[in-house]
């Protein structure tokens, strides 16, 4: 049986639902009666929902200049402050749009993410460990004056990258889509699916793109791909903790680890640019084959959360 409300598997006589925890005042009902009920709400009302998470997933971009401007005045790192202020924006649209639960940090939920990620943690830290391996045997590697205080600003500007994108894409625009719909386990895969191809291609900047370049292309797609796999995995530990707090540190530590041996030991920019051309686009494409193939267990993960019933992790509220 399932929840009234949010439509998890509820346990037989249980007074509470494990996953929005619910008073159980209502029977539970089947899963065909909750995706009724979801049909049954006014579509002027999901529809006006789904207007206000996609309004407010383009507020965030105003939080982020917001974010810059202070930071500016301040004398704080441009990036740090720009992610830090779009973070702010993409909770505070979490919060506007009834899903704090989602945003609450949850023993439980933060603890079975970090199971479900251990993977990504993982092939992050050799993708580290490579970098500076390779830095050291060409003798490029060294360690720059201050160090300790950038690996401070790239954690916090990594963390701030990870509550602003997951909240925004696995918050804000994964609810908004869901919204439009009845919210049965065939639309949460669905926009699922759709949520993660457009984080993938959010991450190339296709207005600087050489379009007549064949190995742009190809490392635009394949970056697409890369980026896609990490957002459907990410959307996966959502539906299966009900809450995002997990997605973002996953997210958070993920993008820590992949910089801070450029960006917080030797001082690089963190500017990264995922489309390049000239004679390192070989390499590049080769590091996205290579991710790609990292991700594959990822991949696997996500498929076996949406192979069972997975309900929408926004019914818990509204």
């Amino acid at each position: 049986m399932y929840c009234h409300r949010c439509g998890s598997a509820v346990p037989e006589r249980a007074a509470y639902c494990p996953s929005c925890g619910v008073l159980l005042t209502h029977a539970p009902v089947t899963r065909n009666e909750f995706a009724a009920q979801a049909e049954a709400r006014p579509k002027r009302r999901r529809r006006g929902k789904a207007l206000l998470a996609f309004g407010m997933f383009m507020l965030v971009f105003v939080f982020e200049a917001l974010g810059y401007f202070v930071g500016d005045v301040c004398g704080f790192d441009p990036n740090v402050s720009t992610y830090v202020g779009g973070a702010v924006g993409a909770v505070v649209g979490m919060l506007v749009l009834g899903w704090r639960d989602l945003v609450i940090p949850r023993a439980n939920a933060l603890g079975e993410s970090l199971c479900m990620g251990w993977w990504l943690l993982t092939s992050s830290t050799l993708f580290c460990a490579f970098e500076v391996g390779s830095m050291v045997a060409s003798g490029e590697w060294y360690v720059a004056d201050g160090w300790p205080l950038r690996v401070l600003g790239l954690l916090v500007m990594c963390l701030g990258i990870g509550v602003c994108e997951e909240c925004m894409f696995r918050g804000l625009l994964f609810g908004g889509l869901l919204s439009c719909r009845r919210g049965t386990d065939a639309d949460v895969r669905l926009m699922a699916v759709v949520s993660s191809v457009l984080f993938g291609l959010a991450h190339v900047e296709w207005w600087a793109m050489n379009y007549a370049d064949p190995m742009a292309w190809a490392q635009a797609v394949l970056k697409v791909v890369q980026t896609g796999m990490l957002g459907l995995f990410l959307a996966a530990v959502l539906v299966k903790t009900r809450n995002v707090t997990g997605c973002m540190l996953l997210h958070g530590f993920s993008d820590f680890l992949l910089l801070v041996s450029s960006v917080g030991f030797m001082d690089a920019t963190p500017d990264v640019e995922y489309v390049t051309s000239g004679p390192d686009s070989a390499a590049v494409v080769i590091v996205y084959v290579v991710a790609i193939a990292m991700y594959v267990p990822l991949l696997i993960q996500a498929i076996r959360v949406f192979a069972k019933p997975c309900a929408s992790p926004f019914a818990t509220k509204g």
